[in-house]
């Protein structure tokens, strides 16, 4: 865990608003993260560069249509095995905090972008723990396309942290202030 408002790295910081206090801050164990996000594309690369090479003599790649197949379907499977690159970088700038307003998972990959579940949004708090006491604690769940032309379920969350019990306190504690709020406004005033 890092300590809150000390270690959060300036771009996450600028998006903080006016009196939002940090209860929780951490980043993923790079090396966790990178594995549970890309072993998938490494297989599914492998595969799409065995479709090329495999049983194919040399003499076939002199062909004009089956050398450009075979170089698009090459730099396709290229694309993913190289996935453990992508997320590892991915990960080396992630930030995940928990405010007093919201969750909030910060990514600089390419550019800084922001993702922000505020308690009314967020679903039941789910934490998934390893032997070592490290793990992932989704808390959103987003619907996203499947590829063909539905949608799907996807879980949103803190991705390999090391205090996955304290972001889960954490997350509770905001949606416990929510809910707290929202009685005391239905109520009206005493």
């Amino acid at each position: 865990m890092l300590s809150p408002e000390l270690s959060l790295p300036d771009f996450a910081r600028s998006q903080l608003r006016p009196g939002e206090i940090v209860r929780w801050a951490g980043r993923p164990d790079v090396l966790n993260f990178t594995f549970q996000r890309s072993w998938r594309p490494v297989g599914i690369g492998l595969v799409w560069c065995a479709i090329v090479f495999a049983g194919v003599p040399m003499s076939d790649f002199t062909d004009t249509i089956g050398l450009l197949f075979r170089t698009a379907f090459a730099a396709v499977g290229l694309w993913f095995v190289l996935a453990p690159l992508r997320e590892y970088w991915r990960a080396t700038s992630t930030v995940y905090v928990v405010t007093t307003e919201r969750a909030i998972i910060f990514n600089g990959l390419l550019r800084a972008t922001t993702k922000s579940v505020f308690p009314g949004k967020m679903g039941p708090v789910e934490i998934a723990l390893s032997k070592n006491g490290a793990g992932s604690v989704s808390f959103f769940t987003e619907m996203v396309g499947d590829g063909e032309g539905g949608k799907k379920p996807v879980s949103v969350g803190f991705i390999a942290i090391a205090d996955p019990k304290g972001a889960e306190k954490a997350l509770l504690a905001i949606q416990s202030a929510h809910l707290e709020k929202a009685l005391r406004a239905l109520r009206g005033p005493t």
